[in-house]
């Protein structure tokens, strides 16, 4: 038997080909919002979570984000098998995955909603320098209790997100 090597990043061109002709409307009005917290990213760099955030992020919750493009297939296929083999459910969300949930406000636990993240995913990566994701979705993710974005998660502790410990930092990602 032979194994085909998978290209990760030439997988997910071929994925943001098709998704843009499934979920072109809804890409329309995701990219809208995209663009606005982009922009804010690029405008506000005192609200910018710090590298440290960023990183932890990236340790622990995608650590081959910087080899996909917005679909993690080793994390999908082991999610999948997991979920078949153990009936245990586990995630494979990639960060692209989560800014796309998270901007589109949709959180419904569904087969469907999962491949439309999916292939929404890919189009953020061609949309959103990938080096800017991580910050993009501390700033607007959920932390807990009316808490939204990593600056409402600070003032929450009452600390400013620059005096934080590392320590500090990494609870407040995890």
């Amino acid at each position: 038997m032979t194994f085909v090597a998978i290209d990760m990043k030439q997988f997910a061109r071929i994925v943001a080909v098709l998704a843009l002709w499934l979920v072109r409307h809804e890409w329309l009005e995701l990219r809208g919002r995209l663009a606005q917290a982009y922009t804010l990213h690029k405008d506000d760099c005192l609200g910018c979570p710090s590298v440290l955030a960023q990183q932890l992020l990236i340790s622990g919750e995608d650590h081959r984000f910087f080899g996909h493009g917005g679909i993690d297939l080793i994390a999908v296929c082991r999610a999948v098998w997991r979920d078949v083999a153990f009936r245990r459910r586990e995630g494979a969300s990639t960060i692209e995955m989560q800014v796309v949930r998270v901007v589109s406000g949709r959180y419904e636990r569904t087969f469907r909603r999962k491949v439309r993240e999916m292939a929404l995913a890919t189009l953020v990566t061609r949309e959103i320098p990938k080096e800017a994701l991580p910050a993009i979705y501390l700033r607007l993710g959920y932390f807990g209790w009316r808490m939204n974005g990593f600056t409402a998660a600070c003032r929450h502790i009452d600390r400013r997100p620059e005096a934080l410990t590392p320590i500090e930092t990494a609870r407040l990602v995890a």
